[in-house]
């Protein structure tokens, strides 16, 4: 029979210490937080579906001088993302064996595993998210790329697990990958914030794969140019991007800033831009916290550039089958992230307590948002990212 889990053996000191692990951890732990003003939006959630509103800037004119307002009244539109949640759950079982007579504490390596895996499958889900495709202009379910697997020069996706393949993600569910028709109806609904390469005329009248088709490694590899028509396409996109952070100059104005998420394939052509370079050498501070030494964050026109090595490429779909990168520029409310329960410690014994086992469960929910067809707080770039080597 199966063992009933029972409060006494809940861990809480363990639940507190490994969840604060796992989240120091993540690379994007500085992204996510509460209220609106975060990339990553964090709510709690009493229920397994809630809703994320969105009310857009009111548009045309005044009534001007002895017109009336009366029956001119404007319409304010209203939109919502739903998130649904679903319960996750991890373990790891051993023996009263394998404990009496290994040279090491299994229960203690088996929860430095879960925790690890916790903070991996985190960043994963919100890759997965960032890269997420909707053709519908109404509330709905979001549909991944594809399958990131690994390859030989790092994180992919292959033609086998994308365009329209039936995959397991890395949340334990059966889903299908976007279609070419999904594909091309995202994009047509998102076309004022998706870049193919290094130029706005590359979109190829909203024929996603044609579009990727026209990326080659000669002009559409990262450079600093690219991430001044991206913060321009957030800016001027409609409705627009709202920047993650804003900041005082010491001339009184406001400075605005965005971050640019990339894999290693692209964040390698950014830190060897000569206009980056000369950038980091000539105008950042001088010593070994210079990028030049460290390799860390570039800073770009008010655009922060991370690498994130798990983000994939999408292998052989370039001019010439070259191996394109995707890379994302984020302001706020770019994902939801909804906890119905964060993760805890739960136990079972089994077998007259010689099966024992440790795992972990949460239902919670990660989400990019999209608001009347359109990804909230995302322009999406594909670049060219052949591999090194």
């Amino acid at each position: 029979m199966r063992t009933t889990v029972q409060a006494a053996l809940r861990d809480q000191k363990w639940d507190k210490k490994a969840i604060l692990e796992a989240q120091r951890a993540s690379q994007f732990s500085a992204f996510i937080g509460k209220g609106t003003n975060k990339p990553i939006i964090y709510r709690t959630m009493e229920a397994q579906t809630d809703n994320v509103p969105f009310v857009p800037d009111l548009t045309g004119s005044y009534v001007n001088g002895d017109n009336r307002l009366k029956g001119n009244e404007t319409t304010m539109p209203s939109y919502h993302e739903q998130v649904t949640c679903e319960w996750l759950r991890k373990g790891v079982e051993y023996t009263k064996r394998t404990v009496s007579f290994s040279s090491f504490d299994i229960r203690g390596a088996a929860k430095d595993s879960l925790t690890n895996f916790y903070k991996n499958a985190m960043r994963t889900r919100i890759i997965d998210a960032f890269l997420s495709m909707r053709n519908s202009t109404a509330a709905g379910t979001n549909s991944l790329y594809g399958l990131i697997t690994s390859g030989t020069f790092g994180p992919e996706i292959t033609a086998s697990n994308s365009v329209g393949a039936t995959v397991t993600s890395i949340e334990g569910a059966p889903v299908v990958t976007a279609d070419e028709t999904l594909k091309d109806g995202w994009l047509a609904n998102n076309s004022d914030r998706v870049l193919f390469g290094s130029a706005r005329s590359n979109n190829a009248s909203n024929d996603h794969s044609a579009a990727l088709g026209l990326i080659d490694s000669t002009d559409d590899t990262p450079r600093a140019s690219n991430v001044t028509l991206l913060k321009q396409m957030a800016k001027l996109a409609s409705p627009k991007i709202n920047p993650f952070m804003l900041k005082n100059d010491k001339n009184g104005g406001m400075q605005e800033w965005f971050l640019l998420l990339v894999g290693s394939r692209g964040f390698g052509y950014y830190q060897n831009d000569p206009e980056i370079k000369q950038l980091d050498l000539s105008a950042r501070e001088r010593g070994l916290d210079n990028p030049a030494f460290t390799g860390g964050e570039l800073l770009v026109n008010g655009v922060i550039i991370k690498e994130v090595e798990e983000m994939p490429v999408i292998v052989g779909v370039g001019a010439s089958s070259v191996d394109v990168g995707v890379g994302v520029l984020v302001g706020n409310q770019a994902l939801a992230y909804g906890s119905y329960q964060e993760m805890q410690s739960i136990a079972d014994t089994d077998d007259y307590e010689f099966v024992k086992g440790i795992g972990t469960d949460q239902a919670d929910v990660l989400k990019k948002i999209f608001f009347n067809g359109k990804q909230h707080g995302v322009v999406t770039h594909y670049f060219a990212a052949p591999a090194a080597g």
